[in-house]
């Protein structure tokens, strides 16, 4: 007889997990774009800090900067700007960070993860309990 596993995520957490998920896979891929690839080396995770995900250091403009998906104030931020999760959709944090990094470093790409096309949501409150399990 099969029984199934109880879900792990009640369905009202779904649609801010999955933004919170895309902006990680943005941070993602802004760092592929900046960290020196090494052939041993097929995995560049982001770290977990207090406050959220960062990314590792990058080399853009020959200085290092971080990324960060800060959960605790409910921001991305690079070097000196940021953008709320409240009021950007994933692709236009993805837009607002690739014209940074144009800005700084011309000729480096970064580039597009895939979004779901689905309607923003941003829960603070959900936010705030995927931000306690880190």
């Amino acid at each position: 007889m099969k029984s199934e596993l109880p879900k792990l995520i009640p369905k009202d957490m779904v649609p801010t997990r999955n933004y919170i998920q895309e902006v990680a896979h943005v941070l993602s891929a802004l760092q592929r774009a900046g960290v020196k690839r090494d052939p041993h080396d097929w995995y560049y995770g982001l770290e977990v800090g207090p406050r959220g995900l960062t990314t590792q250091p990058l080399r853009v403009a020959g200085k290092e900067v971080r990324a960060s998906l800060d959960l605790v104030r409910h921001k991305v931020r690079l070097e000196r700007n940021a953008w709320s999760l409240s009021d950007y959709a994933a692709p236009e944090i993805f837009n607002n960070i690739k014209a940074w990094l144009q800005s700084q470093a011309a000729g480096v790409s970064i580039s597009q993860p895939e979004f779901d096309g689905g309607v923003h949501h941003f829960d603070r409150h959900k936010a705030d309990l995927y931000a306690e399990a880190l």
